[in-house]
């Protein structure tokens, strides 16, 4: 999630399964005062693009699920 708290003020929200998601920032998110990002509350993804920084990973690492995303 970006923008907001944990308690689901989220100004974008994506699921781990990148398939959906929420922006539940009523009236604003929390941290940047911007208004709730789509016309619904909850939605679908057609789409998303994944970018990773940084080195690729040994496939060792891979197999075993080291690190997050956000490492």
């Amino acid at each position: 999630g970006m923008g907001g708290q944990i308690e689901s003020y989220f100004g974008m929200w994506v699921n781990p399964d990148l398939e959906s998601g929420h922006s539940k920032a009523h009236p604003t998110c929390s941290t940047y005062g911007s208004p709730r990002l789509s016309k619904m509350e909850d939605y679908k993804i057609d789409y998303c693009e994944v970018w990773r920084v940084g080195p690729i990973p040994e496939r060792e690492e891979v197999r075993k699920g080291a690190g997050a995303l956000a490492d």
